[in-house]
């Protein structure tokens, strides 16, 4: 009985140590270059029995599923005894890549984490780190900075240009550092946006009758606002590589901020107007007639930022540029608000959180530079939705210069 006891209790110990190294990931993706990387990885420790670790040594060995060349990487790591994780959270080792420069099929690398037995002469994998290597991809930096120029249009009324549009946008493609950046900085002007459907009861026109006495006329009128929007931004984005579908073509998860100032011109007009009554005041001579507008123009100006996360998808070939983005999370927007204070008109903002939807299209052409750019945003709670579509001019900040340049040389 004793011996079986014994038994179930070595094969419980053998079993927890067989079943504790593993390493810090389970897969990851590295991409070749034209330069050396070294990537470094770790085993972490495990609560294991220390009376017999030392007749245990972790090994370190490729698979042999792998499809990666032994020649093309270096794998840096001594065989260790066990012993060594009593005073160690971790033991790093370090994977050094070798520089490529053709663009050849992807392929894995598969380690095999082993414990040998040294006693026993028996080997068992504890783990295994898939290693899935992207091949070499030259990066495409004819489009990582641009500046556009152009017109935006209003298709609500019609398609017509108005206005000018400009920006700036600056991409660092997450890979190889794995962590890009993007940012843009434009101008542009939203969509005219038309609302007819209120009736208004109001005075159409006053007429004097004597020294004293005016006449009123007063109607209900079909009130129609007519707005649109004039917009500086400043939208920031940190990218990390999700999925590659080829080497033109890649999917990154964002953490995206937004800085927003928008002017918005309101013009109001009263029309279709039917005659309700007519009303005797009285009112001195000396008082001035102002004649009620049957149109006129409000300016307003608000700020807003909004912060959250999305989804960047990037083509990028020889012929064109195609970047589609898509994100949501918190806004806080300062809206004007007015009131009359001893007789003076004051303004004040109010603070309004809310949930944002943002969508972003840019598709540039290479050889010409034209650039089709589209935009939609809207809130939740407080729904307020902005559209824009420009056409654009796409000129590289290397290129800037030129423009400035004599005509003719003397």
């Amino acid at each position: 009985m004793k011996r079986i006891i014994f038994i179930l209790i070595s094969l419980g110990i053998v079993s927890f140590k067989l079943q504790g190294q593993s390493f810090n990931v389970d897969k990851d993706t590295l991409q070749r270059t034209d330069k050396t990387g070294i990537y470094t990885f770790s085993i972490l420790k495990a609560k294991l029995p220390t009376q017999d670790a030392k007749n245990y040594i972790l090994e370190l060995n490729p698979d042999s599923k792998s499809s990666l060349n032994t020649s093309d990487y270096i794998l840096s790591y001594k065989p260790t005894n066990l012993t060594t994780l009593e005073d160690k959270e971790k033991i790093s080792f370090y994977l050094e890549l070798k520089e490529d420069s053709i663009q050849d099929r992807p392929r894995n690398l598969l380690l095999n984490l082993t414990l040998n037995d040294t006693v026993k002469k028996e080997k068992t994998n504890t783990d295994q780190l898939d290693l899935h290597i992207l091949p070499f991809s030259k990066v495409n930096t004819q489009y990582a900075y641009l500046a556009y120029i152009g017109t935006n249009f209003d298709l609500v009324d019609g398609i017509k240009t108005n206005n000018l549009f400009f920006a700036a946008n600056v991409y660092l493609d997450p890979m190889p550092k794995k962590t890009g950046w993007y940012l843009s900085l434009y101008g542009n002007r939203t969509f005219t946006a038309t609302d007819s459907t209120q009736v208004s009861g109001r005075e159409q026109r006053i007429e004097r009758i004597n020294a004293d006495s005016i006449l009123v006329y007063r109607e209900n009128a079909t009130l129609v606002r007519t707005s649109v929007s004039d917009n500086l931004g400043a939208h920031t984005s940190f990218l990390w590589n999700l999925t590659n579908f080829n080497s033109n073509t890649k999917l990154m998860v964002s953490a995206s901020t937004e800085f927003i100032w928008r002017r918005t011109q309101v013009n109001s007009l009263y029309k279709d107007g039917v005659p309700t009554d007519t009303v005797g005041m009285a009112r001195p001579i000396r008082t001035s007639i102002i004649q009620p507008p049957n149109n006129f123009t409000t300016y307003s100006n608000e700020f807003s930022f909004n912060i959250g996360p999305g989804l960047f998808l990037s083509h990028q070939t020889n012929k064109m540029s195609v970047r589609l983005q898509v994100s949501s999370g918190y806004i806080s927007e300062y809206i004007p608000r007015y009131k009359t204070l001893n007789s003076v008109l004051e303004r004040n903002y109010h603070n309004q959180s809310d949930v944002y939807f943002l969508g972003r299209a840019w598709i540039t052409e290479a050889t010409s530079g034209i650039t089709l750019q589209a935009e939609v945003t809207n809130t939740l709670i407080n729904p307020r939705p902005f559209f824009s579509v420009t056409l654009s001019k796409a000129i590289n900040f290397k290129n800037l210069g030129t423009i400035f340049s004599p005509i003719t040389t003397r």
